[in-house]
């Protein structure tokens, strides 16, 4: 799999990256443009479900030019391509030639896609620039913590990893992380001297706990932690940060290859203008700046299976502050986590970005807020090292303070939160969403 990543298109791409990131923005709003005509003809001469969209709208490629021209084109949902795939698949490169995934995202729902190999190898350098920023290479000595279960669910005793001497990788199991083997890990980890981590941040979040009880084999040094798939939330980087002594470099992406941002070295969530092309809308409008919308995104890397003005189901709010990196790109002030991680009242408001309610409480090892109902949800908290039981009260009451008295909160004890099937850790799950997106998707 690394000689597809890395190889091919992949280093002429990443130097012609690393040149593009210092340019104008006139530059890059060329490249934005020139890269739109090419895909748009692209997609409507080869793909069914473009043409067919052309044809109802009374457009031709023409008539987009530009981001704002997308505006004509109808959103695709998820349930869109998983309904049919097929319709979305270009006819100019033949089946054989290209890399199938299944993803199931948070949701459990598979989503088939087909990619190039270009599109892969262009993909990963991207992943190359960000880890510039950051201050490392992707040759360089890694650590990996993420969804794949590769040890026994019951293995009592080590090794939790595996050591990937190809592409110079630890990786190790997020899913045997806890107070008795925590020592083990960070053995390993000081062992193996790792350049960099890669990980969710729940899995790195769950080991730096442990960090104080286990200061003596906690001697990790790093030069810098890289997180990705999951919402970053504060109170997690700061711990991180504290224990493995680096900083932490967030990085947001999709499966679909419709999006991509990364924090610089100032530390700014900078989205990519050459990877696709990104819209935050509230309802039938673009958002304003420091207002949350549901990003939708055009990706420009894959032709085998085009995505234009895809609804990836996160919500994202635009930043207006000018970074001092020295990038003429776009930030984000936040990607506020999947839609589907808001609470819904039953006034209809949508609250999100619940994360500052565990601020200072090091006592609680992991909590997860789900909404059952529009007027009853359950707050699942794991106890951890030097808990109070007025903690458990004073999640429940910042809650009450941002949701109302409306709902109905139920705060339960459990020794363990369960993830998705990929191994991620929510922190907000809203069954209520989850329905209403049913209702809503066609044939429903």
């Amino acid at each position: 799999m690394r000689a597809m990543r890395f190889s091919g298109a992949h280093r002429a791409i990443l130097q012609e990256l690393m040149q593009s990131q210092y340019a104008t923005s006139h530059e890059l709003k060329a490249i934005q443009q020139n890269r739109l005509v090419s895909l748009i003809r692209h997609a409507y001469a080869t793909v069914p479900f473009y043409r067919e969209a052309f044809k109802k709208r009374g457009l031709t490629p023409d008539n987009i030019r530009s981001a704002e021209d997308l505006l004509k084109l109808p959103v695709v949902t998820k349930g869109d391509v998983r309904a049919d795939p097929e319709r979305f698949l270009s006819s100019a490169f033949p089946r054989k030639t290209l890399k199938s995934i299944n993803t199931s995202g948070t949701t459990g729902t598979p989503l088939r896609l087909w990619f190039t190999r270009k599109a892969i190898q262009a993909n990963y350098a991207f992943f190359a620039r960000t880890l510039s920023w950051a201050g490392v290479g992707a040759a360089d000595r890694s650590a990996t913590f993420a969804g794949r279960v590769f040890i026994p669910p019951g293995q009592i005793g080590p090794p939790y990893w595996r050591h990937n001497l190809f592409n110079n990788n630890l990786l190790m199991s997020s899913y045997h992380i806890s107070e008795a083997t925590a020592p083990l890990y960070f053995k390993k980890l000081k062992e193996f001297a790792p350049v960099f981590i890669f990980s969710y941040p729940s899995s790195i979040f769950a080991l730096a706990q442990y960090g104080g009880s286990y200061a003596q084999f906690c001697q990790v040094r790093p030069r810098a932690i890289v997180t990705s798939s999951e919402t970053l939330l504060e109170h997690q980087r700061v711990a991180i940060e504290g224990v493995f002594g680096c900083r932490v470099f967030d990085q947001y992406a999709s499966a679909e290859m419709v999006v991509f941002a990364a924090q610089c070295e100032q530390g700014a969530l900078h989205l990519f203008p050459e990877f696709g092309i990104t819209e935050i809308l509230n309802g039938d409008r673009a958002s304003k700046v420091g207002e949350p919308g549901e990003l939708i995104c055009t990706g420009f890397l894959n032709w085998a299976m085009p995505l234009i003005r895809y609804e990836i189901g996160d919500a994202g709010i635009w930043s207006e502050e000018v970074c001092s990196c020295g990038r003429n790109f776009p930030s984000l002030k936040a990607v506020v986590g999947r839609m589907d991680d808001a609470i819904i009242t039953p006034e209809g408001r949508q609250v999100g970005r619940l994360d500052p309610i565990f601020k200072g409480m090091s006592g609680i090892k992991e909590t997860q807020i789900v909404q059952e109902a529009l007027d009853r949800l359950t707050v699942k908290m794991v106890k951890g090292k030097g808990y109070q039981e007025k903690m458990g009260q004073e999640v429940v009451d910042q809650l009450r303070k941002r949701i109302g008295e409306a709902i109905k909160i139920e705060l339960i004890y459990v020794d363990h939160i369960e993830r998705s099937s990929t191994g991620k850790f929510r922190s907000v799950v809203s069954c209520v969403r989850n329905r209403q997106r049913r209702d809503q998707s066609p044939g429903s």
